[in-house]
């Protein structure tokens, strides 16, 4: 009886710490300034000067953006950063909960300063 106790206690902890990453995940960074941004046949990634990354992924300065979310969306938001990067505006990205095999934070939305 014990020993399904400590079971259960175990994996309640785990299912804790996953939801709770899980709404930690999305949200919007902290304002910033782009440094490089690239654009490929799959989409386009960017590095940004931004302090506070709610994501879980590992490279919390660096973003993308896959073709797959929708190729009408990625390409608004390739132009609106391509200008943003341009004229070094101040952008803030809200991100997902999705890191792609790099680390690198998904990104659904933008906000110029």
């Amino acid at each position: 009886m014990k020993r399904i106790v400590a079971i259960y206690c175990v994996l309640v902890a785990v299912l804790v710490i996953h939801v709770s990453n899980s709404f930690a995940a999305e949200g919007w960074t902290s304002f910033g300034t782009i440094t490089n941004i690239q654009a490929d046949a799959g989409g386009f990634n960017l590095n940004a000067t931004v302090s506070n990354n709610t994501s879980i992924c590992t490279k919390k300065k660096i973003f993308y953006y896959h073709y797959s979310s929708g190729q009408s969306l990625g390409n608004r938001l390739y132009a609106t950063l391509l200008t943003a990067y341009v004229n070094q505006s101040q952008i803030r990205l809200y991100v997902g909960d999705h890191c792609n095999k790099w680390g690198q934070t998904n990104i659904t939305a933008i906000n110029i300063e």
